[in-house]
């Protein structure tokens, strides 16, 4: 029997480690004893997940990497008792600090697999240089890559090991397409799904759409939550409707019009990511804006199937509201381009590529 663990620095995980672990009990069956190890880093309730399930808890404050990087020899240090006790076969180590603690446990006989769901970013071009000399390194260690992104490949050609593209799309029984739907009458809803952070970006939505007939929904929470709120007050076109469930992602997505899904373009890894949100609206048939200068951008305003704004720019964004609003059609003829692009829709469409992680 194989042994894997999959290990996770945040506690819930993300979505997209809860796929790769369905679909390695799927793909996998009895023959792999699969487990997860988290960092439950704000106490909360552990779920029965279905996998044995290893916790780590000590907190430290999503949003404060000075604090998580001060307790990472703690979880380290569990990382490396947890090897010895399970001793598997193939680690899983989910994004760059949790794949420089497993390169230092892995040992003899033992494969590090690493899922680069974001590569390394910072602000500072040094630090950057940094980090991604501390994944490097951690990389020699590493038997594969699984990336998230058709656009990091490029940045790995150094890598000597497997490397397999399985992106960020929906499983399949998760998120039921809807039929194209067009704006009739009334004020363009523009809504943000997800985590609430980057208020700089938000609030520059926020001040764009002011005096327009333009309504803001904001579907999530987040660290930046009570900052969003606090700056809306009296704004009545800003709406919030607090966390969802992901089996609610079609009839959200059914109820606006345009989806906001703009991150900060000078972040390293934004440049090159594509988030979840390009497939939700690509399966969803809803248009979204995604950042300028970045790769997504670049790939939709070629394609037609998004818009791409300046995240900075508030004069810009207040007029990419203003030529949507102002001949609606344009969202038609968008919907038609996304259900012509061909594009792999499903998490299904991809994940029987893990099998070659385990040969």
């Amino acid at each position: 029997m194989i042994k894997i663990l999959l290990i996770d620095s945040t506690y819930p995980i993300n979505t997209r480690n809860e796929r790769i672990l369905s679909s390695l009990k799927k793909l996998l069956g009895e023959a792999a004893d699969v487990r997860l190890l988290v960092w439950n880093r704000d106490a909360s309730e552990v779920a029965v997940s279905g996998f044995h399930t290893y916790v780590y808890n000590e907190a430290a404050a999503y949003g404060n990497a000075l604090a998580k990087l001060l307790k990472l020899k703690g979880f380290g240090d569990y990382i490396r008792n947890v090897n010895k006790e399970f001793k598997p076969d193939y680690i899983i180590a989910s994004h760059w600090e949790v794949l420089l603690l497993a390169s230092r446990v892995t040992g003899k006989g033992q494969h590090l697999i690493y899922e680069n769901l974001d590569m390394p970013t910072a602000g500072n071009p040094l630090v950057l240089k940094v980090l991604q000399a501390i994944e490097r390194r951690s990389l020699k260690k590493t038997s594969a890559i699984i990336h998230a992104s058709r656009f990091y490949p490029d940045k790995y050609r150094f890598f000597p090991g497997k490397q397999i593209l399985v992106e960020n799309r929906p499983q399949r029984a998760a998120v039921t397409a809807t039929d194209v739907q067009t704006i009739v009458e009334g004020r363009l809803k523009v809504a943000f799904i997800g985590i609430l952070r980057y208020f700089d970006v938000l609030k520059n939505l926020i001040d764009a759409a002011e005096n327009l007939p333009v309504d803001i929904l904001f579907y999530g929470d987040g660290p930046d939550m009570g900052r969003l709120r606090e700056y809306t007050t009296g704004k009545e076109y800003v709406q919030f409707f607090g966390r969802y469930k992901y089996e609610e992602i079609a009839g959200i997505y059914a109820s606006v019009d345009l989806i906001w899904a703009v991150y900060p373009s000078d972040d390293y890894n934004v440049k090159y990511a594509i988030s979840n949100k390009f497939f939700e609206s690509m399966m969803l048939n809803k248009p979204a804006v995604f950042a300028e200068n970045t790769e997504l951008g670049k790939m939709v305003l070629s394609k037609g199937t998004g818009f791409a704004v300046n995240p900075y720019d508030k004069t810009a964004i207040r007029e990419l509201l203003q030529h949507v609003t102002s001949d609606l059609s344009r969202l038609n003829a968008m919907n038609q381009n996304i259900a012509a692009s061909g594009e792999k829709l499903y998490w299904e469409d991809e994940d029987q590529r893990l099998l070659e992680l385990f040969n």
